[in-house]
């Protein structure tokens, strides 16, 4: 009786096909738009899923030595992956003993009340579907497949791959653990309760999930989802197609390069503690029973001596979108499987599908041919699943059992994998803060680049420090290039803009080599004569602040630089990271109120005003150092400059009060 359902289920295409119930008729209202994305791009309505993400932080910032460097096709993959659920076919196998009604669920859904919440997810995207939103939405393929696939196929995988009645395997739409960057769409895993029901499995199958556990290989595999048309026919043939090296896209922040366009990542995690962040996971070797592997690259080079072989293809470039839109997928798939180090990866957009096998020595990602989910039969879509769910656990144990053998007392460290060495996290350098000013201050010459999102180039500019002028500015250029020592080791990027009202106002990232930091500067550009002049007068400003004796507040700015060669002039002013903005109500700023008025009163004193003074002009630290920005240059007279230190006290009393008396506005 197993014998007989095993063979009917393996034969089956997909149980219960992906394509039922609402994501027929979901594909069938989309088919339309699914002939080209040039007629969709006419007719598409906003909210439509037409593409994929680009490549973002932690895929950007992905060490080198864990990127992924080419990719090859094997059209037998699937074949080879199938094949190791012939064994569980024999009569005389082991399987065959366990109950019959405990082997495969039949197909009237009776299960769907264990998913009742992604049940009711599907019901809400597929009643997405209407005249004015035609395209699809990747959350029904996912839930379709979280519903009707993954819990006959965890049940049988578990059976088969364990002997046992119980439901060892699960996969589902969340990680048991927060997710912040990298984020697949499903994982398979082991079920939530598991190791409070290990007791009651035989000792073997105990000792081999705790080890696994043991070095966090729990995640077995991860799906990557797409939208059937951001997953269209056209885009994943093109991800079925042999690269070689496959160009991985990095953070360019300090690379000199001629695209246009970026790949430039948040401020936010650009460094760590003064270096370029580095992200990856340490990963021990590949596993050593890899046969399934072997036999698809014999049975693809035999297609392929039959057949021809249509060469390497480099799709990574920008000139295509869907070429990019492909690439963009297999770099986002292997960032997530980096980060969970496991093998096998599926990318799906319901009506089509590719398998995707990590080689971690050699970088390399094998892919299946592109499978049709609910038309495919040798091997059928059940089977192909349940032997990869099987694959995903040896490979995992595989090792896990490596792993433990590299950490026994008498092995060195330095026999550990290489790939297990890597370093992500570095030990803070704390003179590198002081050279960057230091040389800000005192080199002739700085190399600055702004954002594409601010300028049509990417190129570095050479800059020149003005900051001793005290003449009116002009034109600068240069007939030879300046001597290396005269030009800063430091670079800088401008990246986004700061919550300030100005819009000259961004954030920098500064570097050298491996160090960088993007939390410290900030960068003021001024363009024509007129506000190159007045940037220059607010320089002079914050220097003769920062000069006061006795005076621990205000703004350091640490130099004044023209382009070199610019028409218009530009001029751009780098300075200490001031702060942000005083909040009336934060317990914070309330504390350390006091040393706004401190400040200001040091100003006076000097013989000097703000001469700009506005609510948005005061910035606080988290440290309680205060600082004014924004100032102005004052042309008065003596009887008027009284006047208005004045009226500068008298707002700042108001914005910010000293006593609890009610506040004006």
């Amino acid at each position: 009786m197993n014998l007989r359902r095993l063979e009917e289920f393996f034969a089956t295409k997909s149980y219960p096909t992906p394509n039922i119930e609402f994501l027929q008729p979901f594909l069938d209202k989309s088919k339309d738009n699914l002939k080209s994305e040039s007629q969709h791009k006419k007719s598409k309505s906003k909210g439509s899923s037409t593409g994929t993400r680009a490549p973002k932080y932690y895929d950007l910032h992905l060490h080198e030595d864990l990127q992924m460097k080419k990719v090859v096709v094997l059209k037998h993959l699937d074949k080879a992956l199938a094949s190791i659920c012939d064994e569980f076919l024999n009569p005389g196998h082991p399987v065959h003993l366990l109950p019959t009604d405990s082997f495969t669920r039949t197909p009237d859904h009776s299960y769907i009340s264990d998913k009742a919440d992604s049940f009711l997810r599907l019901r809400e995207a597929a009643n997405l579907i209407d005249n004015r939103r035609r395209i699809e939405h990747e959350e029904v393929v996912r839930q379709s497949y979280n519903i009707y696939n993954a819990p006959a196929f965890t049940s049988l995988a578990s059976r088969l791959a364990f002997l046992t009645e119980s439901n060892i395997l699960n996969w589902s739409t969340t990680h048991n653990e927060p997710q912040e960057n990298a984020i697949a769409d499903g994982f398979l895993s082991f079920n939530s309760d598991l190791r409070r029901r290990l007791a009651g499995l035989p000792t073997s199958i105990q000792n081999d999930i705790e080890l696994i556990y043991k070095h966090k290989l729990d995640t077995l595999a991860v799906w990557e989802d797409k939208s059937p048309f951001a997953g269209s026919e056209t885009t994943m043939t093109k991800l079925v197609q042999p690269q070689n090296p496959f160009h991985w896209r990095t953070c360019q922040i300090g690379v000199q390069a001629d695209q246009k366009k970026q790949n430039v990542c948040s401020v936010k995690y650009h460094d760590i503690d003064g270096h370029v962040a580095v992200t990856g996971r340490r990963t021990g070797p590949d596993a050593k029973d890899r046969m399934f592997l072997e036999e698809a690259i014999r049975l693809s080079q035999q297609s392929v001596d039959t057949d021809g072989d249509d060469g390497d293809e480099d799709y990574s470039k920008l000139g295509d979108p869907t070429n990019k839109k492909a690439g963009d997928m297999l770099q986002q798939v292997w960032a997530a499987a980096v980060k969970h180090d496991c093998t096998f990866m599926v990318l799906s957009s319901g009506k089509f599908e590719v398998i995707c096998v990590r080689e971690r020595e050699t970088g390399t990602m094998y892919l299946s041919k592109l499978l049709r989910p609910a038309e495919s039969d040798n091997p059928a879509h059940c089977k192909l699943h349940v032997a990869l769910y099987i694959h995903a656990y040896r490979d995992a144990l595989d090792r896990a059992k490596q792993m433990d053998s590299f950490f026994q007392p008498d092995v060195p460290q330095d026999r550990l994998p290489r790939l297990y060495r890597l370093q992500f996290a570095k030990m803070p350098m704390p003179d590198s803060y002081p050279n960057l000013i230091q040389e800000l201050r005192t080199k002739q010459f700085i190399k600055l680049r702004l954002s594409t999102k601010h300028e049509d180039s990417s190129n570095y500019r050479l800059w020149q420090n003005i900051s001793s002028l005290n003449t009116e500015i002009s034109a600068l250029e240069t007939s030879s290039p300046p001597q290396p020592r005269s030009v800063s080791e430091w670079s800088f990027d401008t990246d986004r803009a700061t919550p300030a009202t100005s819009s000259r106002v961004f954030s920098t990232i500064a570097f050298k080599q491996s160090q960088s930091f993007s939390d410290k500067l900030v960068i003021k550009f001024a363009e024509g004569k007129r506000q190159c002049e007045d940037l220059a007068l607010q320089f002079r400003f914050h220097r003769d602040v920062e000069g006061m004796a006795g005076n621990d507040h205000g703004l350091r700015a640490f130099g004044l630089f023209q382009q070199i060669g610019a028409n218009p002039l530009f001029c751009a002013m780098i300075m200490e990271h001031a702060g942000t903005g005083y909040a009336r109500n934060s317990k914070h700023c309330k504390e350390h109120k006091e040393g706004f008025h401190t400040l200001l009163e040091k100003i006076h004193s000097q013989g000097l005003v703000h001469g700009n003074l506005q609510r948005d002009h005061l910035l606080m630290k988290k440290d309680g150092k205060v600082a004014f920005v924004g100032s102005r240059a004052f042309k008065g007279k003596q009887c008027e400059l009284e006047e208005l230190r004045n009226d500068e006290m008298e707002l700042l009393r108001r914005w910010v009060p000293l006593d609890s008396s009610p506040v004006q506005q």
